[in-house]
């Protein structure tokens, strides 16, 4: 990654193992309002029964040239709806996860000459280390609270570093707030024929999809999304990567030498639910959970040093704690707000896990609202004691 003063190093697995390592693995969490574990969504009150091929099942599966005629067939006429536009065969590429697919759409992308990314932030970590593990050149876009995390990349910034491609999160990852249509398709519009842009949908719970304004007409744009994340069902995995037919092969390629193969009972899974209605409600549960318990948290906070982001879309959202008033602000207090986690047997993603910007009045903790209501209001309470504290 370009060195940056504008970013803190990601310590993520430093931290994990130093402070909450033996707080989840030996099962000793308290509470969870970052979603380490537990997680919880309502959506599993509406499922219906199963009735799963099990022969099918038990075969090795990779979405490879026609194996999946079927199966694609039926599920890609929902995800069609969803997109709000007809995807056929080889616009879609199906994939075990959504970390596979991020990895996925890098070795494709340095396949096509592109070696350099262009990350808003905040965003999904997970995608920005395996960027510099395959010795992308990496750029973080920075984003501040001050100017309600707006993103500002113009088209000679792009110019100056292409062939790159753009790589953005819907909803805004850890903010959980939509991009406009019109900002997305300006974007579009700044790439070279040799640049990308790349937007992960992991947790997109609208139907029609926010940005189904945004047609699959356009060479360069690569989305990820996921069938079953954005409804809180971590243990089913599969996920999609919707892109140009011409790219069909090499992404192909690059999925089945990173190991390709699918959880098949997944598939069945949504091969059940591959019906828009059903699929159209499991979506307005799991939104539904996640905005009340945002309506509660937002009034836990009121005339407290604690901020809630606006999270509208997705489960993934902030808490933004003003560290101003407090001595050494945000950087000085890392550290003891961890070990105050770690005390309180509170695990916790901070803002530099996030890609969060570097800030001195503002410390982030996400909140991940596939959560009990326990672990979401009982964390507000955890962080304001420790605010108390440390004054």
């Amino acid at each position: 990654m370009e060195s940056d003063e504008l970013f803190l190093e990601d310590d993520l697995e430093p931290v994990y193992k130093q402070y909450f390592a033996d707080i989840v693995e030996n099962d000793r969490t308290r509470l969870n309002p970052s979603g380490w574990v537990q997680s919880y969504t309502e959506v599993i009150n509406y499922l219906p029964e199963f009735s799963i091929n099990w022969e099918r099942a038990a075969r090795y599966c990779v979405d490879d040239a026609k194996e999946l005629q079927v199966a694609k067939e039926e599920i890609n006429y929902v995800l069609s709806l969803w997109s709000d536009h007809s995807l056929s065969y080889d616009e879609i590429t199906y994939s075990h996860s959504g970390g596979l697919a991020i990895l996925t759409v890098l070795v494709t992308l340095m396949g096509q000459g592109v070696h350099t990314m262009l990350f808003e932030t905040p965003n999904y970590f997970a995608g920005i280390a395996q960027a510099n593990e395959l010795k992308q050149k990496v750029k973080l876009i920075p984003t501040y609270k001050a100017t309600d995390f707006k993103l500002e990349i113009s088209k000679s910034m792009i110019r100056e570093h292409s062939p790159c491609a753009v790589w953005i999160c819907q909803p805004k990852m850890s903010l959980g707030y939509d991009h406009d249509v019109k900002f997305v398709e300006n974007l579009l519009d700044s790439l070279g024929p040799q640049d990308y842009l790349i937007i992960d949908e992991v947790n997109e719970q609208r139907f029609p999809i926010s940005l189904s304004a945004i047609k699959n007409d356009h060479p360069n744009l690569i989305r990820i999304r996921s069938f079953f994340k954005s409804m809180g069902l971590n243990g089913l995995k599969l996920s999609y990567i919707v892109h140009d037919p011409r790219l069909r092969e090499e992404i192909m390629l690059a999925q089945v030498r990173y190991g390709g193969s699918l959880n098949v009972t997944s598939l069945e899974v949504a091969r059940c639910l591959a019906d828009a209605d059903r699929l159209k409600k499991l979506l307005m549960v799991a939104n539904r959970q996640v905005v009340r318990l945002r309506k509660k948290a937002e009034e836990k906070v009121i005339n407290t040093p604690l901020e809630v982001s606006k999270l509208v879309n997705g489960n993934i959202g902030s808490l933004h704690l003003n560290m101003e008033s407090l001595p050494g602000g945000s950087e000085a207090q890392h550290p003891k707000l961890l070990q105050y986690c770690q005390q309180t047997q509170m695990p916790v993603f901070l803002g530099r896990n996030m890609a969060f910007a570097r800030d001195p009045k503002w410390e982030m903790i996400r909140m991940n609202y596939f959560m009990q209501e326990s672990d979401i209001l009982g964390g507000i309470d955890n962080i304001l004691e420790y605010y108390k504290i440390a004054q």
